[in-house]
């Protein structure tokens, strides 16, 4: 989720920081972790042979936008996190991949597309696929 309101960096209210925090990135950590604990269950039993956890987070885990922070901030958390979970979880064979769609259309983003669009066409893609 992003923040209810957008603000400038130094008028994010601590309230709002930690709602966008919880939900982008405590809530993700804990279910990926219960997730993590039943499919090394699986693949201990033999019931399946591979698996894999797929995080999705945005282009703002590696994009700076100061408006909104608090999301540039759980993205960048989320990103951290997938390296963290692939690290801890590749001694049981499991894989974990992250995806950054970049700017999509969507309820959260309609009220600054005009912003988007011209940073586009001004100066192309942020950053390169790699």
């Amino acid at each position: 989720m992003g923040p209810r309101q957008r603000k400038e960096m130094l008028l994010v209210p601590e309230a709002g920081y930690d709602e966008v925090r919880a939900n982008n990135l405590t809530g993700p950590f804990f279910l990926t972790q219960r997730v993590a604990r039943a499919m090394i269950a699986v693949l201990e039993e033999g019931t399946i042979q591979e698996s894999k956890i797929v995080k999705t987070c945005s282009v703002s885990a590696a994009a700076s936008s100061s408006e909104p922070a608090e999301d540039c901030l759980s993205n960048g958390g989320v990103s951290m996190m997938t390296r963290l979970w692939a690290d801890r979880l590749s001694r049981h064979g499991m894989l974990v991949y992250e995806l950054r769609p970049g700017i999509v259309l969507t309820d959260m983003t309609v009220a600054v597309k005009a912003k988007y669009d011209r940073l586009l066409l001004e100066q192309g893609l942020a950053l390169t696929r790699r």
